[in-house]
């Protein structure tokens, strides 16, 4: 066994800053800490190439008398405590000691620093040596200055991520201090540029608009509940205006930002049958609470706390919360869309049009084609049903279940046949492509009376392969002409027979399911130019995610650029799409790309998944007949429209049997 001995100084104190400095926004946390504890008004932090090499604060704090500089540098050295008891009741956000020498021994500081009263002082000390002390002339306050973080420790310096990455850690940590202390005026200059520029008016709805954004702040109710020695203030989002991720939660205790499975849990039960599932509501609240009540001491970064009674801040937080919402929310408003229907089927590229023909006597036509399939009829005989697909006209193919001169009189117009068309919007791309091939079959069906399908000189008919980009797998199996359509329930479910079943779909998680494939499939999404750029902020981490990742997006179809103050600009978006719903879709993405357990093929088809559903037909919004009945025949005759990408079932299966059982029909 080796021998046991002390480890030297310099050691020591290098492992111990480890602990405290672990990137230059843990730099800059310490510092910012210490300058409120100090009663600054007003902090500046000022940072270059992330903080790596250069990070500046400054404050209007009380200052650090000369004689106890070089005492502030030393380990456990703090004014914050006295005595065992004092960790009981902690107050101030620093208190272990700890921060300013550890900071030094891993970087060059040079401390600047004056009380009232007396001249300034200039301390530098470099990985923990002293260089110099001399006396300056400075206004009171304190400015640190932080130089090359692990100048001497390279092994940790490799661990440091892009100056871009450790920029936004820095921005994070600025953003949650003017969240927390509103009453302080916070600036944050990057690489010689302001980013965050508080007011210090000690209004938190003015932090929150300089912190995170005016969209962000409209969605905002306030919150001010008390109980007791407890009490939580701030706001949390309107239920309509939740958010597809957790990032949008800010907790603060006494001032303190904490991370609170607690807070979380009483937040989302609070949002229980308000908010849509999977979807989180956005809050920044502050929870105020008897010191004594809670320890802070239970890790270096001071984040995580322990309770002394868990159940009743779960409660504080539930209630503050559900108070909120019953007197801050209101009814949305219904936004009337006056445009006309639109075509969820049309092509992007190419559009075609089917005639149906039906004969005089309400036969039935005995086989149907998808829009890219190309019969070989040379002619027509008289009084015989026949289909056709036009490629020279702009329409996609509609299918009836059933043809009656009787109740159908409206859509026949002559004794011959009847021509039906699709009705899309002109004002949106026709995008979607649904795509059908079924084997034409001249034979009877056996449960209708029908003519045979017209055929030139006896020859076969001729099927031309279809010219999708993907592949639906068709089920032979499946006779699309014994699917009828009976309705559509709730504006969400297509209700349609087939032989002896009755079956609900699900119209949303179909499209959806569809418009993925298609989207997994194409080589080359089509894009769009918005006719108003559509601007997006974002949380640091967020837009950090987005403006690392613009070719990926750009290859699917989205123009991004970065408009400063986490903010993007959407130029683009894939032909699918429409022009709502950008933001979430956005933060969406972002949420998607921060998720480092995930592979880019995974990231990928999440993203895929989340443009597939923001471009489906809606369930509860108006649909026309002609689509359900396209989507329904689409369905049923596809092997592969099992699952919507997010694993929900595309359709159910209702017997005829089961049905009969329960009316007593049979035994």
């Amino acid at each position: 066994m080796a021998d046991i001995m002390v480890l030297p100084k310099e050691i020591s104190e290098l492992i111990a800053a480890g602990e405290v400095v672990e990137r230059p926004a843990s730099v800059i946390k310490e510092l910012v800490e210490n300058s409120i504890d100090a009663g600054a008004t007003a902090v500046t932090v000022e940072i270059e190439r992330g903080g790596i090499t250069y990070m500046r604060v400054t404050d209007n704090g009380s200052g650090i008398p000369k004689a106890q500089i070089k005492t502030a540098f030393l380990r456990h050295a703090t004014s914050k405590i006295k005595s065992a008891t004092d960790l009981d009741a902690i107050l101030t956000l620093g208190f272990r000691g700890e921060a300013l020498a550890s900071i030094c021994a891993v970087a060059k500081v040079e401390v600047l620093s004056a009380i009232d009263g007396e001249n300034g002082v200039c301390y530098e000390i470099n990985g923990g040596e002293e260089v110099s002390f001399e006396e300056i002339g400075c206004p009171k306050g304190t400015t640190i200055i932080v130089r090359d973080l692990f100048y001497n420790v390279p092994a940790r310096m490799k661990f440091l991520k892009k100056d871009v990455t450790e920029g936004n850690s820095v921005a994070s940590i600025m953003d949650r201090i003017a969240l927390s202390h509103p009453e302080i005026a916070v600036k944050l200059i990057r690489d010689g540029r302001t980013v965050l520029n508080t007011t210090g008016d000690g209004k938190l709805k003015s932090a929150v608009y300089s912190v995170l954004g005016r969209d962000f702040n409209s969605s905002l109710i306030p919150v001010e509940y008390m109980e007791d020695s407890l009490a939580i203030t701030g706001f949390v989002s309107l239920p309509s205006r939740c958010r597809p991720n957790r990032n949008g939660q800010f907790f603060f205790l006494n001032g303190r930002f904490i991370k609170s499975g607690t807070m979380a849990a009483a937040l989302d039960r609070a949002y229980q049958n308000s908010a849509m599932v999977g979807k989180f509501p956005a809050a920044v609240l502050n929870l105020t609470i008897p010191a004594g009540t809670v320890d802070v001491n239970v890790h270096p970064a001071k984040t995580e706390v322990r309770f002394a009674d868990e159940r009743r801040i779960f409660d504080i937080v539930y209630r503050g919360a559900r108070q909120a919402i019953s007197l801050g929310d209101k009814r949305p408003e219904l936004q009337i869309n006056s445009k006309k229907p639109t075509n969820i089927f049309a092509s992007s590229d190419e559009f075609t049009q089917a005639k149906l023909s039906v004969d005089v006597n309400d036969k039935p036509i005995s086989t149907v084609s998808n829009p890219h399939t190309t019969i070989n009829t040379e002619s027509q005989e008289k009084n015989s049903p026949f289909i056709k697909a036009n490629h020279e006209t702009n329409e996609p193919l509609i299918l009836r279940d059933s043809f009656s001169k009787d109740n159908n009189s409206d859509f026949i117009k002559n004794e011959k046949f009847v021509t039906y068309h699709a009705v899309y919007d002109d004002d949106l791309p026709r995008t979607s492509n649904i795509n059908i091939d079924v084997v034409v079959d001249n034979t009877e069906t056996s449960n209708h009376n029908h003519s045979e399908l017209s055929q030139v000189n006896s020859q076969p008919v001729e099927v031309e392969k279809p010219k999708a980009k993907f592949d639906l797998e068709i089920n032979p199996d499946i006779d699309p002409l014994n699917i009828k359509y009976i309705g559509e329930a709730f504006a969400t479910y297509i209700i349609v027979s087939y032989n002896e079943s009755l079956y609900l779909i699900d119209k949303h998680a179909a499209h959806e399911r569809i418009n993925f494939e298609k989207l997994k499939a194409e080589l080359e999404i089509q894009s769009q130019m918005l006719l108003t750029p559509v601007s997006v902020t974002l949380l640091t981490d967020e837009f950090e995610a987005i403006i690392s990742n613009l070719s990926i997006l750009e290859d699917y179809g989205f123009e991004i650029e970065d408009f400063g103050d986490n903010t993007v600009i959407v130029r683009a978006v894939p032909a699918i799409l429409g022009s709502d719903n950008i933001p979430s879709l956005i933060s969406e993405f972002a949420d998607t790309l921060k998720i480092s357990s995930h592979s880019m093929s995974e990231k990928i088809d999440d993203i895929l998944h989340s443009i597939a559903c923001k471009s489906a037909i809606k369930g509860g919004n108006i649909t026309s007949m002609e689509e359900l009945q396209q989507l329904a025949i689409t369905v049923l005759t596809s092997k592969k429209l099992m699952y919507c990408p997010h694993g929900r079932p595309i359709a159910f299966e209702l017997k005829r049997s089961q049905i009969e059982k329960q009316f007593g029909r049979l035994g």
